[in-house]
C-alpha cells in the first residue's frame, strides 16, 4: 500500500473512517468506500496508475489520520505522556511521520520499533510457535474454555 501510495495525492478522495471521538476502531466503512469509489472509477473505463496511487495515498491517510486521533485521545483521557507503538503498521512511513509530528504537537514521547522490526504480529507468533515446536515444546491442542 505504502508503495503505490508514495506518488498519490492523499487530498484526492475524502475517506473517513468512523467516529474519531471515541476509541473504537472500524476500518470496514473505508474499504467499502474504496471499493465503492474504484467501481465508480471503473464504469468509465479502467483505473490508472494515478488513480490507484490517489486511492492509496487517500485511503492510507484516512487510516493513519484515524489511528493517530485515536492514540492521541486515550493518552488524554488517561492523562498519558508516553507511546509505544508495534506491528505491522508501525513500519508504514507515514503513519509514523504522522504520528511523531501529532505527538510532538501534544508533548507526547513516542517509542517506536525500527522499521525491519515491525511485521504483523501473526507472524512473529507463528515464528516463535515455530521455534517451540522445534525445541520439543507440543501442546495437545485441547482447552476448556472460559465463559464469561
Amino acid at each position: 500500500m505504502e508503495n503505490i501510495a508514495q506518488n498519490g495525492n492523499a487530498r484526492a478522495y475524502n475517506f473517513q473512517c468512523g467516529n474519531n471521538d471515541d476509541l473504537n476502531f472500524s476500518f470496514s466503512g473505508v474499504k467499502t468506500a474504496v471499493l465503492y469509489k474504484v467501481r465508480d472509477i471503473e464504469k468509465r473505463g479502467r483505473v490508472s496508475r494515478k488513480q490507484k496511487s490517489d486511492l492509496a495515498a487517500s485511503f492510507q491517510a484516512a487510516v493513519a489520520a484515524s489511528l493517530v486521533d485515536k492514540a492521541m485521545l486515550a493518552l488524554s483521557r488517561r492523562r498519558i505522556k508516553t507511546l509505544v507503538v508495534g506491528g505491522g503498521v508501525a513500519a508504514n512511513k507515514y503513519f509514523r511521520r504522522k504520528l511523531f509530528e501529532e505527538a510532538a504537537k501534544n508533548g507526547i514521547e513516542v517509542f517506536i520499533a525500527s522499521q525491519y522490526l515491525c511485521t504483523d504480529n501473526a507472524a512473529m507468533i507463528a515464528g516463535l510457535g515455530y521455534q517451540l515446536y522445534r525445541s520439543g515444546k507440543k501442546d495437545s491442542l485441547s482447552f476448556k474454555p472460559i465463559l464469561y
